[in-house]
């Protein structure tokens, strides 16, 4: 199966660390004059979206991935594979007080909407049991500009990372909530440190969006073949070797 990934920086290559597994033919249409899209206004980076899937539609393609809030924006308009929305379904199942924190950047936070899928949504048995669990869920959030941690990251500064993320989310665990849920996958690539501090917060791993979306990448293997699309200077990408080891596991 041939997967277009839209992207400008690490929102989407974090998948990888599933994708990599299953052998597919990934086109990585990487958008790296305009990173990162995670600061920038919404209409500018729909528009540039837009762009680039009015490119590929010319080719063959059959599956798309886009940033979880674009995910929902053009589910309705092109093929693209539901990770985040089968997530969030998951995510909303496991809730017991219908309390859900958010965190991710600020075009996340100001645009994310899940009135559809909270309007398809039926309750557990589970949460049919407790009076008080509002079936409307509350959600209450946490803005984190994660290109910080991006430039930790290039500059090889882990220790530097977990403050970061210790410091920005301390104040989650203290609160009367259950459900934990990033809104970009970029914050995945922390995936380790966030599980670690969770306490007593449900927080799906990275493993479990795998689990519960392994019926949409069919089965494992041991090859697949990654094409890259630079919209600017290659160099930049080619000199960083952290960033190409997201997207190729050596062998």
């Amino acid at each position: 199966m041939k997967i277009w990934i839209i992207t400008s920086g690490l929102e989407n290559i974090v998948l990888f660390n599933i994708l990599n597994k299953y052998n597919h033919h990934y086109i990585i249409y990487w958008d790296q004059e305009n990173f990162s899209y995670e600061d920038k206004d919404f209409d500018f980076v729909l528009k540039r979206i837009q762009k680039w899937i009015d490119e590929l539609q010319k080719k063959w393609v059959e599956k798309f991935i886009l940033h979880p809030i674009f995910e929902f924006y053009f589910k309705e308009k092109i093929d693209v594979l539901p990770l985040y929305e089968n997530l969030v379904k998951e995510v909303f199942s496991n809730s017991i007080v219908g309390k859900i924190w958010l965190i991710g950047n600020k075009l996340d936070l100001e645009n994310i909407n899940f009135s559809a899928l909270i309007g398809e949504y039926s309750l557990t048995e589970r949460q049919k049991s407790i009076k008080k669990f509002n079936k409307w869920f509350k959600f209450y959030s946490k803005e984190v500009p994660l290109w910080k941690y991006y430039l930790l990251q290039l500059g090889k500064r882990d220790w530097m990372i977990r403050k970061t993320i210790k410091n920005d989310i301390k104040y989650y665990f203290d609160a009367n909530v259950d459900s934990f849920l990033p809104t970009s996958w970029s914050i995945y690539a922390y995936d380790n440190i966030l599980y670690q501090k969770k306490k007593r917060i449900h927080y799906q791993r990275l493993s479990k969006v795998e689990e519960i979306n392994k019926y949409l990448l069919e089965e494992k293997q041991d090859t697949y073949i990654v094409d890259i699309i630079w919209t600017w200077d290659k160099n930049f990408f080619l000199r960083e070797k952290r960033w190409k080891w997201l997207i190729f596991r050596w062998k």
